[in-house]
């Protein structure tokens, strides 16, 4: 085995196993070394001697911090995204919810909102995928918003990104269709979560006041600045959910799972 593969391997077998070992050992590797996958399967590096730079990658992960964090950067849907800590990682799940918006709609040109845009990977893909519409994203951030706009140059997309507060900016925005991925955890779900997750990601972006968890759900359907929402939801409020939404005259109300079974999405119709 590769000198470098061994090095990285043993210093984070305590913390990861299997596949998962297996794949930030090499990219650890490939990333530090210059050599390509091939050539340190074959071991082509004859001798290795440690390095700031491993040490350093090794070291923030053996603090918890999340891989992404450490590179500056995730792949997703296609789209390699630049992350910083004002931006959360973009999860597989909340590419679900981007499938459920272009398989309700294809050719038709639509004007889209996504506030709570963070990265900007919700509205960079719908983009990607539907060049006919007219995308924005929003958050709260500068830092997000910033990171938002040198995504979209990276990836050669057009889209605006713009820093509005929902709680106040939301009647600024009309659109035909509303998706948000806003924060949706109660604090008291806390001691369910990892500690890469809490130590690391914005909480601002992932906690909504106990007292108020629909918030930025319900501030976007009083508006009625759209005729149709799509969430990401907290699947322990689903209920809720559809309950709030029909009180405020939305219509053709669904529910949509995510890959693990869990509620995760909800698409509502504006019945006015």
């Amino acid at each position: 085995m590769s000198p470098i593969v061994s090095y990285i391997q043993s210093e984070l077998s305590g913390l990861f196993s299997g596949d998962e070992l297996r794949d930030l050992t090499m990219w650890i590797a490939e990333e530090t070394s210059g050599l390509s996958r091939t050539e340190l399967i074959v071991g082509k590096d004859t001798t290795f001697f440690s390095n700031n730079k491993i040490d350093s990658i090794i070291e923030r992960l053996k603090k918890g911090e999340p891989l992404a964090y450490i590179v500056g950067y995730c792949d997703w849907r296609g789209l390699r995204l630049r992350l910083n800590h004002s931006t959360l990682i973009p999860r597989p799940e909340t590419a679900q919810l981007v499938d459920l918006v272009t398989n309700s709609h294809s050719q038709q040109r639509l004007r889209v909102v996504d506030w709570c845009t963070g990265s900007g990977c919700i509205a960079l893909s719908l983009k990607r995928e539907r060049p006919q519409w007219d995308v924005i994203g929003l958050d709260i951030s500068t830092d997000a918003i910033d990171m938002a706009r040198a995504n979209a140059s990276d990836n050669d997309i057009d889209v605006s990104f713009e820093v509005a507060d929902m709680l106040s900016d939301v009647s600024r925005y009309e659109a035909d269709i509303i998706v948000c991925n806003p924060p949706y955890i109660m604090p008291s779900e806390r001691q369910t979560m990892t500690a890469s997750v809490l130590d690391w990601e914005p909480s601002a972006a992932l906690f909504v006041p106990e007292h108020s968890p629909l918030l930025f759900y319900r501030t976007l359907a009083e508006a009625h600045t759209c005729r149709q929402m799509f969430f990401e939801i907290n699947p322990l409020l689903a209920t809720d959910m559809v309950t709030m939404l029909e009180d405020m005259g939305w219509g053709d109300i669904h529910i949509f799972n995510d890959y693990a079974g869990k509620q995760r999405f909800v698409c509502a119709t504006t019945k006015l």
